[in-house]
């Protein structure tokens, strides 16, 4: 079964974002309306709706080995191609070019940043996003088994 797109939180994570955005670029850009906490506020939000939206795609599929290599190859390619390639470019950036760069990644942090558990200035909130991804599966797995073990249970706490 396909599922359809939910526009309207589609919506919510786009203001979720801009809120983030915001927070940043108050201190980048001296722009009024200074806010502590929308960025706090836009990420909880954020990660919570693709919270939802992962168990909307995922927790009524089959848990199988091919449904989860599925979801495992969906997942890497969401992030990882766009995230090495950031961390590579401030990897040179730091190491040959500004020692003083930002995003400091250096010799002695790279592999903690290629194995997803780095955590330097914007790249912090990879880390949560791979755990989730791992942790899950093991979502999944129980819902499947919720479903096979108990079907009425199943339906009525998916339903609500």
């Amino acid at each position: 079964m396909t599922k359809t797109k939910i526009n309207e939180i589609t919506g919510l994570r786009g203001i979720a974002a801009l809120m983030v955005m915001y927070t940043h670029f108050v201190s980048w850009f001296s722009l009024p309306l200074r806010t502590n906490f929308s960025g706090e506020i836009g990420v909880t939000i954020f990660f919570s709706l693709s919270g939802f939206l992962m168990a909307y795609l995922y927790i009524e599929k089959n848990f199988s080995t091919s449904d989860v290599i599925e979801y495992a190859i969906s997942r890497f390619s969401r992030i990882a191609p766009a995230y090495l390639f950031i961390i590579f470019i401030a990897y040179i950036i730091s190491t040959k070019l500004d020692p003083h760069f930002i995003y400091d990644i250096t010799n002695r942090n790279i592999i903690r940043h290629i194995l997803f558990s780095g955590n330097i200035a914007v790249f912090w909130s990879i880390t949560p996003e791979v755990e989730f991804y791992f942790l899950f599966i093991f979502i999944w797995a129980a819902a499947s088994r919720l479903v096979v073990r108990f079907d009425i249970v199943a339906c009525v706490f998916w339903s609500t």
